[in-house]
């Protein structure tokens, strides 16, 4: 069973790369990218373990057959992609949060970039800072809730 403990500890290291990430874009540093991506990945997480869906596996099933009830705590980004047997976050994301979906791949991407390769290339930051707030905003309101498959 999951502790508060962990949602907390994922809402408040969420809020603690938030305002780096807020500082860092203020001042142009494009590591802004990175702190705001582990930001919406921890808020992410801390839906996964609340979200209800994991909670029918009949639900679960219907939205994937690769999709299983502990998968809730998975903290790996990625386990290969959505043809792999199993899922990291960013495969549950892309099934489960599709409004969120493609904001949540482009600080993925973003944050990539300025870690491994030479630098953000091709996505302008206001739209970095635009993701980042509506993931936060969607899961302020309580809108990180998986709505596919809803029982009647």
């Amino acid at each position: 069973m999951l502790g508060i403990h962990d949602i907390a500890t994922c809402v408040s290291r969420s809020e603690e790369h938030g305002k780096l990430a807020t500082l860092m874009f203020e001042t142009g540093q494009e590591w802004a990218a990175v702190c705001a991506f582990y930001s919406a990945y921890h808020l992410v997480r801390a839906s996964l373990m609340t979200d209800p869906v994991f909670d029918d596996l009949e639900r679960l099933r219907k939205i994937s057959p690769k999709i299983f009830p502990e998968d809730r705590t998975v903290s790996k980004h990625s386990k290969g992609g959505l043809s792999s047997a199993s899922f990291g976050v960013n495969e549950l994301v892309s099934f489960l949060y599709p409004a969120v979906r493609a904001r949540y791949a482009r600080l993925h991407v973003a944050s990539n970039q300025v870690r491994y390769e030479r630098g953000i290339r091709a996505i302008a930051t206001t739209n970095l800072q635009e993701d980042h707030a509506e993931i936060v905003r969607a899961f302020t309101d309580g809108e990180l809730k998986s709505t596919l498959h809803q029982p009647s």
